[in-house]
């Protein structure tokens, strides 16, 4: 039976895009970088890319110590594929990386804590599509998702407002390990942007601005 080529390159990179997905080192997704911008060493920072959104999360959990200012970001970013079935055919379209999971945006975080390699997968929600709702509400009910076809369950967690999805993963059992990993996910789920000090901070200060700026006609008396 001929193979369909277009048909086979798909499905290799989404089997690819998989496997990078859950920290298996098969392949990067996207680019590799830090997070903050560093001026002295004329390297830009994916924060810079990030949503307002991701970046108070981020800082939240540097903040905390379980991410660290110097690891190594990748950014999960699709890949465009042509369609080749169905009503779209022919055009193009975004697969893999963050759409996985159904999310708009993700980076995994590469950390050294305790002599053990740490992958942390951070994605944000801002639009939620079937593929969304489907990966959150397995999430919330199993504590993992099922990603394609795949048999192997990955383990995730979903924070207090149900905008970002987490994946944890570190392989060593140690107890201080284990410990960091539990404040981690803790820290995580109670999460929610609506009482992040930082946009709290920021709304307040917008408010204080708007109030203390005299108006034309005060101006004028």
């Amino acid at each position: 039976m001929e193979i369909n080529m277009k048909k086979l390159i798909a499905l290799v990179t989404a089997l690819v895009l998989v496997f990078s997905l859950v920290g298996c080192g098969a392949a990067q997704v996207g680019t590799s970088a830090v997070w903050y911008t560093d001026k002295e060493k004329n390297t830009d920072g994916i924060e810079e890319k990030a949503s307002k959104e991701m970046n108070n999360l981020v800082d939240g959990m540097m903040d905390e110590g379980f991410l660290k200012k110097t690891a190594t970001v990748t950014v999960m970013d699709p890949v465009k594929q042509e369609v080749v079935n169905g009503k779209d055919k022919g055009k193009t379209k975004s697969y893999g990386g963050y759409k996985l999971v159904g999310a708009d945006e993700g980076y995994r975080f590469t950390v050294n804590y305790n002599e053990s390699n740490v992958n942390i997968e951070l994605y944000y929600y801002e639009d939620y599509d079937e593929t969304a709702e489907e990966i959150i509400s397995e999430v919330k009910k199993d504590g993992e998702f099922t990603l394609l076809e795949e048999k192997e369950k990955i383990k995730a967690y979903i924070s207090k407002d149900e905008k970002f999805l987490m994946i944890y993963q570190d392989s060593s059992n140690d107890k201080k390990n284990k410990k960091q990993e539990k404040e981690a996910v803790s820290y995580f789920t109670n999460y929610e942007i609506a009482s992040d000090n930082r946009v709290a901070e920021e709304t307040t200060a917008d408010q204080t601005k708007e109030n203390t700026t005299p108006t034309e006609e005060t101006t004028k008396d």
